[in-house]
Order: C-alpha cells, then structure tokens, then sequence
C-alpha cells in the first residue's frame, strides 16, 4: 500500500506540519478532495482530528480510505482542503490520471 505523504500528520508538530503546507491550491484540487471524500473507508478508528493550527475538533474519526493502490486519513483530506497539504506529486499525477478516465 502507498501513502498520499511522507509523514505521520499525527506525529508532527504544527511548525513542522506548516512547512508542507502552501499557499497555492494545485489545479483540480476539488476533483482531487471529492475522489479523496467519496472512496470508501477501509479501516476505522475512535481517535478524532484536532486541528494542530486551531486545537479545535474537525471530524469525530480518523479513518483510511483507500482505493487499493493508495491510503489516506481523514485528517490527511482536512488538512489538503484546508491548507493545502502538499501530497506526494506521484499521487497527484495518479489520481489525476485516473480522474480524467472516470
């Protein structure tokens, strides 16, 4: 299994965290954020998101999604979404490809 980053995003600080995250939103970030949303959960857990930038609660569970090539976590999508977290650029280039057949 792959993964969407190179990193824990539970185990890094908010001064680390900022370091992947950017000011400009990469082309096709709603397709990517939808397909990321709309594939289905394959593991889950009790443990929450807490945004590190906020401390505030953004979703109940942290569970994976994946689509059988790749894994990723809900906290992974937020902060994607919110901040936009830096994927890896093979993912990006996957899931566009893939967007783009569908």
């Amino acid at each position: 299994m792959k993964y969407i980053i190179d990193f824990d995003i539970d185990e890094i600080s908010a001064e680390n965290l900022k370091k992947y995250c950017s000011e400009i939103t990469i082309n096709d970030k709603q397709k990517i954020v939808t397909y990321l949303k709309e594939t289905p959960l394959s593991a889950f857990t009790s443990s929450p998101v807490i945004d590190v930038f906020t401390g505030k609660e953004v979703y109940a569970a942290d569970n994976a999604h994946s689509d059988s090539i790749y894994c990723w976590y809900e906290s992974e999508i937020y902060y994607f979404e919110k901040y936009n977290l830096q994927l890896k650029p093979e993912f990006i280039e996957y899931i566009c490809k893939k967007i783009s057949l569908d």
